[in-house]
């Protein structure tokens, strides 16, 4: 099906491998941007618990000096970056749902319609350059309670081990430095 709508010229969403693991119940997703670069820092997913009854919970405060397993995605030559609805509850209103894109997982949109539509906001521009736009990438990560959607020109992504403040400190440093420490 998705083959099918992407030859036809639909949005399709592709799920891709961040090489970590997004936590399906707090994620957290801390969003940094300076309008060239953004990096989002999320709780990663923790290793399956065969003794895990499913009766219990463990709450993650990101304020607190806890070192946790945390995943991070640098976006390179961003035109948009947004962190907000839809939750995992509403995912189904968004116009990718039954078009590829599932939940807690990373995607790169193909045949973009945002993309499109951020080329045609730009026809106004005395030096409009519609080719630029061809090289724009649409990422997509749906988190827990919020989904991040980015048209940038390239992204990277790792993992590391930290506590929140100390890898919010990396990534704002990663702005300026276009190189995410791990």
């Amino acid at each position: 099906m998705r083959r099918r709508r992407s030859a036809q010229g639909a949005p399709v969403a592709e799920v891709i491998d961040l090489g970590v693991s997004i936590d399906i119940g707090a994620p957290l997703p801390h969003l940094v941007s300076d309008g060239m670069r953004a990096v989002v820092v999320f709780h990663a997913g923790l290793p399956h618990d065969p003794e895990w009854d499913g009766r219990s919970v463990t709450m993650v405060d990101p304020g607190e000096s806890i070192e946790r397993n945390l995943g991070w995605v640098m976006f390179d030559g961003v035109y948009q970056v947004s962190l907000g609805p839809p939750n995992d509850e509403a995912l189904a209103g968004h116009p990718l749902h039954g078009a590829g894109l599932e939940y807690y997982s990373a995607h790169e949109v193909r045949n973009s319609a945002l993309v499109a539509e951020f080329e045609q906001r730009n026809r106004v521009h005395p030096h409009h350059k519609p080719e630029r736009f061809e090289s724009v990438t649409h990422v997509i990560i749906t988190f827990h309670d919020e989904t991040l959607e980015c048209l940038c020109g390239s992204w990277k992504a790792g993992a590391l081990t930290a506590d929140f403040d100390s890898a919010i400190s990396m990534a704002m440093a990663a702005l300026r430095s276009g190189e995410m420490l791990s």
